[in-house]
Formats: C-alpha cells, structure tokens, sequence
C-alpha cells in the first residue's frame, strides 16, 4: 500500500525558496549599492510564515502515528 503524500511538504518548500529569494535580494542590493527596498524583508518574512504553516501541517503526523516517524 502506498503512503500518503506527507502534509506540509509542499508549504515548506515554497518557504525555503522564498527565503532564499530574499537572501539573494539583500546580497544583491548590499553589493550592488543600490537604493534599499523593503521588499526582500517581505520575501524573507513570508517564507518563514510558509515554512511555519509548513510545519505546523506536517506536525500532526509524528503525534498521530505515535511517534513513530511513519
């Protein structure tokens, strides 16, 4: 029997990408001097709330199984 796709999964990878959107950002405009944008705090931000929604989604699976993992 196959296993369920994994809850969060997906979230959390947005989340990574969008962080790591937002770290490129703030190295570019550093390197580059140019003007300073709020906008790769707004990248970096909302990647941490997907990757907490991420999380708190796939959480309930350990607690679920019994903490097994599976």
């Amino acid at each position: 029997m196959p296993d369920a796709p994994r809850k969060g999964v997906t979230t959390k990878l947005f989340g990574v990408i969008l962080m790591a959107l937002g770290t490129l950002d703030v190295m570019l405009v550093w390197r580059g001097g140019l003007a300073d944008t709020d906008s790769y705090f707004a990248l970096l931000f909302s990647g941490a709330i997907l990757y907490f929604l991420g999380a708190v989604r796939g959480g309930g699976r350990m607690r679920d199984s019994g903490g097994q993992g599976h």
